[in-house]
């Protein structure tokens, strides 16, 4: 860890991580509070921003976007605050050893989950096509 200063990349690359969801949490209508400290954020999701109340906990939207991730190849994780009652959240950890081109691919993979504030809202009320996690990590049989 020491030899390869991987500290020093954390803290860089977790800055530029933020500065990009930062300008994605711009443009998109369902990204609210960015949070995190190095490597570890968290991005909340909103249907509305100006309110920013929490999605209707029964949408379980954070495991939308997660699926919808995985069929990008992105892999991010939630953190529901009381099934969702208080807040939803998508959380990602990139490695420690994360380069600066696979920051710029992360954001990107997350902005595509709604580059318009139509297209995030789209995606947060589309309810008949639910598919449910029930396990984590997700892995190919």
């Amino acid at each position: 860890m020491l030899e390869r200063n991987l500290m020093a990349n954390a803290r860089a690359m977790g800055a530029r991580l933020r500065e990009r969801l930062e300008a994605l949490k711009a443009k998109s209508g369902i990204l609210g509070d960015i949070r995190g400290k190095g490597l570890l954020m968290a991005i909340e999701i909103v249907p509305d921003k100006e309110t920013k109340a929490p999605p209707p906990a029964e949408d379980q939207a954070v495991y939308r976007i997660i699926e919808l991730g995985i069929e990008r190849g992105i892999a991010l994780y939630s953190r529901r605050t009381a099934n969702g009652r208080y807040g939803e959240w998508l959380m990602g950890t990139p490695p420690l050893i994360v380069a600066a081109a696979e920051v710029d691919e992360i954001a990107e993979l997350i902005g595509k989950h709604g580059e318009s504030r139509a297209d995030s809202r789209r995606l947060l009320l589309r309810r008949n096509s639910r598919r449910y996690f029930t396990a984590s990590p997700v892995s190919e049989k």
